[in-house]
């Protein structure tokens, strides 16, 4: 009998432990939402803004220009582009000059030139400090995928800036546009674009960190702003207005001014609506119309409802109500949709995702190689103190 009893304990045991980790796992670190109203729209202004790329059969319309003079010093086997003379309104800069790859942008290099758009060479790694600022013409820019850094005040004050997108070259030639940030991308400097009052949005991949110190500050045109960052600098945002703000990742550091005077329509966010109002409601953004705040927690044997999960305080039903009832357990071992599709029970322990088939379109306008699971929302069941007591009194009886 006491054999039978330890091997019973010794069960209850591996399931107490098995609880535990499923309860603290970090699921929601690489969670994503997907459900964009502004999305498609902002894809499509990009790819029109660029519609002239390419003419008959795909061959790119974009030619080095010969008269262009370009000044530069060498270091090593690479240059860096320092001024230019002639320098026409379509700038393309070329990938090599005088048998020397061009690997950057020097400080200040095309300062308040006069220019329309820039087209950087694949081979490009790093924007200079101020190298862009002032052209108060520049309406695009193409980025090469390879792009590491963009230094500090790269596009300060280009306040005609509309749209700035990733290349997809051919040779040295842009053929098409994608409108992520360049895969690569690790750094963005203070002020990178500051008052670029027209720029229409930008969608980071999650190599970029940390959005620095005043980064969009009086970007007041937004369609679509989505970051993986998880520290936010000192008026990063300030005075920015957009319809779509997604912060994919869990925040870790937002300085108390980073959202400073700034509006949004929609927020979407990967962690708890509470999580969310300590690091940025409570520092000044307007959110005008809903928030996604994308996580609940539950006790076993608890029901909840689904919109509770989706966001716990400020998105109507109304604005949900059109595809709520669609969503489903991804582990209905652990949740349960119940028949009103309404709402959810929880029959088992740890995290779970609430799907919903509407974020196939996530195939595409998403970064095809980041991670993107289906689900808007995480569930995380946990046992009740009381609950976690009674199987610890029951594993003592069990064993004795």
């Amino acid at each position: 009998m006491k054999t039978i009893k330890r091997i019973l304990a010794f069960a209850l045991c591996l399931t107490l432990l098995g609880s535990l980790l499923a309860v603290t796992g970090t699921a929601q670190d690489d969670a994503a939402a997907w459900d964009a109203p502004f999305m498609p729209a902002f894809a499509q202004k990009v790819h029109d803004a660029f519609a002239d790329l390419s003419g008959q059969d795909g061959e790119p319309t974009v030619n080095a220009q010969a008269d262009v003079q370009f000044r530069y010093v060498v270091i090593g086997v690479q240059a860096t582009i320092i001024g230019a003379t002639d320098i026409p309104a379509s700038l393309r800069i070329p990938e090599t000059i005088d048998g020397y790859t061009v690997a950057a942008i020097g400080d200040q290099a095309f300062y308040r030139a006069n220019i329309r758009e820039v087209y950087l060479p694949k081979s490009l790694r790093t924007i200079g400090y101020a190298a862009f600022a002032g052209c108060s013409n520049l309406k695009r820019v193409v980025l090469p995928d390879g792009l590491l850094e963009i230094g500090k005040e790269a596009f300060y004050n280009c306040g005609n800036l509309e749209t700035v997108a990733t290349g997809i070259y051919r040779d040295n030639d842009v053929t098409d546009v994608s409108v992520y940030m360049p895969r690569d991308l690790e750094t963005l400097g203070d002020r990178a674009f500051s008052g670029c009052r027209s720029l229409n949005g930008m969608v980071f991949r999650q190599g970029l960190t940390e959005i620095s110190d005043y980064a969009f500050s009086g970007c007041k045109n937004m369609d679509v702003f989505v970051t993986y960052a998880d520290t936010i600098g000192k008026q990063a945002f300030y005075k920015t207005s957009t319809n779509m703000l997604m912060l994919l990742s869990l925040l870790r550091r937002v300085n108390h001014s980073a959202f400073e005077e700034a509006q949004a329509i929609t927020v979407i966010y990967c962690g708890s609506t509470k999580q969310f109002t300590r690091f940025v409601d409570s520092k000044g953004l307007d959110i005008r119309g809903s928030l996604y705040a994308l996580g609940a927690e539950l006790r076993y044997k608890s029901t909840g409802r689904i919109a509770d999960a989706l966001d716990p305080t400020v998105v109507s039903l109304i604005e949900k109500q059109s595809y709520i009832d669609a969503f489903f357990s991804a582990d209905p071992e652990i949740l349960e949709i119940q028949s009103d599709r309404q709402s959810y029970k929880a029959v088992g322990v740890g995290t779970v995702q609430l799907r919903h088939p509407f974020y196939e379109m996530i195939n595409e306008y998403c970064d095809p190689e980041a991670k993107y699971p289906e689900a808007p929302a995480y569930v995380t069941v946990s046992y009740a103190w009381w609950q976690q007591l009674i199987r610890i009194l029951l594993f003592g009886w069990i064993w004795y």
